[in-house]
């Protein structure tokens, strides 16, 4: 298991201790339940706007260590390194998010063939026996790299697998997905091929069986069959709609996000077999997706109800083991709120449903804020901040004289680029 960074105590420690004066330690607009109920709360659910916002700090200031230690790195294999190679640029839909090297999906191929996708493995564990919950996070597809996704798709997942769509194709008039997918039954196939480490030659087709509309999730639903040499596996792709970039889903879409995710764990074959979520960039949306239906099934395990004391706080703490292995994920402080947000509604449904009170609670915003994802200046700050660093890193990634022999760059890495698959055709949006 990789390193764990130790948080800044004089830092982080001098911010809870201005937060924990702070009176009272629960926002009146924040709880929708009658007043007896507050007792019965974990402390983490009965934070303050300001303590969450301090929490969401913290977290951004401890993804700007790491990417700083690992820039100070005097070897590969520093957990928190990034390598900003020129060949997997043209890959990345964003500048600034990166898989960390020791923790990245990596394609099979030749050797001296490039094995980058931007995609994450992610674990988290159950409280109750352990065991683990799988994942992989990645960015929404590019039209370069269609035949990369389906082959880590082929390459990382067995029958039946499941495909979580969190962002549209285009938001404000702005790509933020290729369709890597056919629209549905009647439309063209899409032909895939890949040459895996054994430099055999997969060829293949992704074509939809069945689609549907499923009003309660608010996704649209796809039966896809992916076929390589003639082998084939059933994918499950589930396209979610109601999910702003950088924000949450409004009241009326939480219920059905929550659908999403049970609906998303029945198709799967089990937790071992990782699910694939993706929004944009494969950090907020995916990041938050991950972190709430990991800490609903703690909360549903009963893992909450005897947190007594104040530095117990499962949210920050999920968080921040995800942004060990895939930076930025829960990109935003919107989306950061809106895990305590949805706790604290599903802990006290939980509640009323051990007092017999039957009345469903509506799903609760804590502020008008959050819905618009506006940050606190000092988080504003901060984001600033690691957008230099990464420039500065980059800056001195592109100067630095490489030294190769024989294709290899000094870091041990093929420098040899695949030629990117060819164009697609669009095809509708869904």
């Amino acid at each position: 298991m990789a390193a764990q960074l130790q948080p800044d105590s004089s830092v982080l420690g001098a911010k809870r201790s201005r937060s924990s004066d702070q009176s009272p330690a629960i926002s009146t607009s924040s709880l929708p339940l009658e007043r007896e109920d507050d007792a019965r709360l974990p402390l983490f659910l009965q934070l303050s706007s300001e303590e969450i916002d301090a929490k969401f700090e913290d977290i951004q200031i401890q993804q700007i260590q790491r990417i700083d230690q690992g820039k100070k790195a005097s070897n590969n294999d520093h957990p928190w390194t990034v390598k900003f190679r020129k060949e997997h640029h043209a890959y990345n839909r964003y500048h600034d998010i990166w898989p960390w090297e020791q923790k990245r999906i990596k394609l099979k191929v030749p050797a001296g063939s490039l094995n980058y996708i931007n995609a994450s493995p992610i674990e988290l564990h159950s409280t109750t026996d352990g065991s683990e919950r799988k994942y992989i996070a990645t960015q929404g597809p590019k039209q370069n790299n269609v035949d990369h996704f389906w082959q880590m798709v082929w390459q990382e997942t067995e029958s039946p697998s499941v495909v979580v769509m969190l962002t549209q194709l285009t938001e404000s008039m702005k790509e933020k997905c290729y369709q890597y997918f056919p629209e549905d039954a009647d439309s063209q196939v899409i032909s895939v091929k890949f040459i895996d480490d054994t430099n055999q030659l997969h060829q293949g087709s992704v074509k939809v069986s069945s689609i549907e509309s499923n009003e309660e999730c608010r996704t649209t639903i796809r039966k896809i069959t992916l076929i390589y040499n003639g082998s084939e596996k059933t994918i499950w792709h589930l396209f979610f709609q109601a999910w702003p970039d950088f924000g949450i889903p409004n009241s009326s879409d939480r219920t059905a996000l929550l659908n999403l995710i049970r609906l998303s764990r029945e198709k799967n074959k089990g937790w071992s077999n990782p699910r694939i979520v993706h929004c944009s960039a494969g950090v907020g949306r995916s990041g938050t997706f991950i972190a709430l239906e990991h800490l609903i099934d703690e909360l549903d395990q009963g893992h909450f109800d005897d947190l007594t004391t104040s530095d117990q706080d499962p949210i920050f703490d999920t968080v921040n083991r995800l942004r060990e292995q895939r930076m930025t994920m829960v990109q935003s402080e919107s989306q950061y709120h809106f895990l305590y947000d949805s706790l604290l509604n599903a802990f006290q449904q939980r509640l009323r449903t051990k007092d017999g009170r039957s009345t469903p609670l509506p799903q609760h915003i804590s502020s008008e804020k959050l819905v618009h994802g506006e940050p606190s200046p000092k988080v504003a700050r901060l984001s600033r901040g690691l957008l230099n660093l990464f420039s500065e890193i980059r800056s001195r990634s592109s100067s630095r004289k490489r030294e190769t022999r024989d294709g290899i760059s000094s870091g041990g890495i093929p420098t040899k680029e695949v030629t990117p698959s060819s164009p697609l055709p669009q095809g509708k949006t869904p």
